[in-house]
């Protein structure tokens, strides 16, 4: 397990490198494409939330429920093939959305609404990078298999990607950061990591760390310089769940 994990590691941090030593016509399309994203209009907004089965799925959408979801109008959760529950979660999360837009809008106009500004969602069926029990092996098989999955996905690209350390995020992430090097677009990716890390990052946050715009925590220690100096970038804002 810990030749993987060290192999991992060094994948990631290699694939990082690669972005800085691109050409720089390409680097200069990246930035072409961050400034058009700055542009467009917020009712075109895309957010891409990643769920994982358990607690990661109930600390998402009790973060989601923080969100100015108006901002966000376009949502696409997405989710293990194997996991049954995080669905119903989510449709459970957006009726409730909807209930609480419908009241807002019927102060403000003397007839009978005739939408809502809550905006749409769909459920998007992603392979899982692992199986509880797989072999370390394995998992780098399945997770490359997912990440052509997700990249066959995007043809509606996001503007934005959140997810707080499912195994499932980690190929979600690296098809992200592939477009921004290409200059295709530069998606923005907030990493959350789970309330439950106190001590100790999960795999899935070093994996992910090299290549998203945001690495948020919820316990203080975890972004003291000394714990992991080499992760500068980690950022405390208290508990978000």
């Amino acid at each position: 397990m810990s030749v993987v994990w060290v192999t991992l590691w060094v994948l990631t941090l290699v694939a990082r490198a690669a972005y800085f030593v691109l050409p720089r016509f390409v680097r200069k399309r990246s930035r072409n494409a961050k400034r058009f994203d700055a542009n467009q209009s917020r009712k075109s907004t895309q957010l891409w939330i990643v769920l994982g089965s358990g607690g990661h799925t109930t600390e998402m959408l009790r973060m989601l429920h923080t969100l100015p979801i108006r901002r966000f109008q376009n949502r696409r959760y997405l989710i293990a093939q194997t996991d049954s529950i995080s669905a119903t979660k989510a449709i459970e999360f957006e009726r409730a959305v909807t209930e609480k837009e419908l009241p807002k809008q019927s102060k403000k106009s003397r007839s009978p609404p005739a939408g809502n500004n809550s905006g749409s969602f769909e459920i998007l069926r992603v392979p899982r990078s692992r199986e509880v029990g797989q072999s370390w092996v394995s998992t780098v098989i399945t997770t490359v298999l997912a990440f052509f999955r997700i990249m066959a996905m995007m043809t509606a690209l996001p503007d934005m990607i959140i997810c707080n350390g499912p195994g499932t995020c980690i190929p979600v992430i690296y098809a992200a950061f592939l477009l921004r090097v290409f200059g295709i677009k530069h998606i923005k990716v907030i990493f959350v990591e789970t309330y439950a890390r106190v001590r100790k990052l999960s795999l899935s946050g070093i994996l992910a760390y090299p290549f998203v715009d945001r690495f948020l925590v919820q316990w203080e220690y975890l972004a003291s310089p000394t714990t992991y100096p080499w992760m500068p970038q980690i950022e405390y804002l208290g508990r978000l769940v």
